[in-house]
């Protein structure tokens, strides 16, 4: 059998090769080939989330060639990206490249090219003085901002999230199931939980690795505020106004929920373990068994965003007017009071001093109980996105292309 098949294959093999036009010529591999990369150079080093530059040419016999097609590969990422050129991000560590080039049916490769991607992340100091300090991370947009129980600052940025300590950026790296960070917590044991813009659920990270808490659709889309109470349970407000706590592996709802917080926002608890938590439909206390919808003025007090004083004020931001409700009494601030209040204010937070600092359009407005100021905003986009005062009542902020803090106010 096998002579019967040696003379099968050996008779087409003769069909085919007697069957090829004459004028075909098969291009012969040139021996003299060079693959030269001209960026990046060996032995470079990158910062994370810097884009790196991919070129390089083709030369036979000492000839500068035009090619087919080039492909680049890492033996850490596998394939990088298709063509010349081109700007691409690495992930963090020591990656061996080869750029692949295809010309007339041959693929010629370069040396392995070693680029070292650091987990840092480069920013520009744009003001820097004893009251003010103001940076960038270009072309990273930003989206809130904390500060974890050591006072290191914390960034949700588009391209996940930022972490400043002993005077440098870093960036936390894990497999997450949405690099746009919108909502940044904090427990008492330091562990970071996020929260994402339009994708359901939570992740932690706790003793440098992520666990993520998946949520079921049906109690909501993306998470829009997270608080801890005093038994470190985690609670979260969801965009579809859902109020549901996470306890023991599960996430727990509340049927007797009043009514559906559209766009909730500031849920925190307080000192005696009272939830409160505001949205565009009204405010709320929880006492973990009867929920209150706050009034004001004979109707439901509704804010874009909410806060409580050292001293039990409670303050809420809504259509352009502050409202304060206090032990002595009710009180609505409009732009006859503060000519700042013509600005869109959608954030909230008090200091140590209990003073109130209210996020604008047009910077960060400062509020003692009598006198209203605007802080001084040097940069053009001034649009606050999130506010955090730290143990050392620094005032950090960032805006959507900007961050920083005030030392001293």
């Amino acid at each position: 059998m096998s002579k019967i098949l040696s003379f099968l294959l050996l008779t087409m093999m003769h069909f085919i090769i007697s069957g090829c036009h004459d004028d075909v010529v098969v291009p012969v591999r040139p021996t003299d080939v060079i693959v030269k990369v001209i960026s990046p150079k060996m032995n470079t080093e990158h910062l994370n989330s810097e884009e790196i530059l991919f070129e390089a040419e083709l030369y036979i016999n000492n000839k500068l060639e035009p090619f087919n097609s080039i492909t680049w590969v890492s033996n850490i990422s596998g394939p990088i990206l298709k063509g010349n050129k081109l700007r691409k991000e690495l992930e963090v560590g020591d990656h061996l490249v080869v750029c692949n080039i295809e010309k007339d049916n041959y693929v010629y490769s370069s040396e392995k090219i070693k680029v070292i991607v650091k987990n840092q992340t480069k920013i520009d100091t744009l003001w820097n003085s004893s009251d003010l300090e103001i940076f960038r991370f270009k072309d990273i947009p930003n989206y809130t901002i904390n500060v974890d129980n050591n006072d290191n600052v914390l960034l949700g940025t588009k391209k996940g999230l930022l972490r400043y300590e002993n005077n440098t950026w870093h960036q936390y790296l894990g497999v997450l199931p949405n690099p746009l960070v919108g909502i940044i917590a904090v427990d008492a044991s330091n562990d970071i939980y996020i929260g994402y813009v339009f994708v359901n659920g939570i992740s932690r990270l706790k003793e440098g690795r992520w666990e993520t808490f998946d949520m079921d659709d049906s109690l909501g889309g993306d998470v829009h505020s997270i608080t801890f109470d005093i038994d470190g349970n985690l609670w979260v407000a969801t965009s579809y106004g859902n109020i549901i706590k996470y306890q023991s592996g599960n996430w727990i709802e509340f049927a007797n929920q009043p009514i559906k917080f559209h766009h909730p926002h500031s849920l925190f608890f307080d000192d005696n373990q009272i939830l409160w938590g505001g949205s565009e439909d009204g405010c709320f206390k929880f006492d973990g068994y009867n929920w209150e919808l706050l009034q004001f003025n004979n109707g439901l007090l509704k804010s874009w965003a909410l806060a409580l004083g050292s001293d039990g004020t409670i303050w809420s931001l809504y259509q352009h007017k502050l409202y304060e409700i206090s032990s002595t009494g009710t009180r609505i601030y409009t732009n006859t009071d503060c000519e700042y209040f013509g600005f869109d204010s959608y954030h909230l937070a008090v200091d140590l001093n209990n003073n109130l600092l209210i996020g604008s359009r047009n910077g960060i407005i400062k509020f003692n109980g009598t006198n209203f100021e605007l802080l001084n905003l040097p940069m053009d986009d001034k649009a606050i996105y999130d506010i955090k005062v730290d143990s050392q009542n620094r005032i950090w902020f960032c805006t959507k292309n900007y961050f920083g803090v005030y030392k001293n106010h």
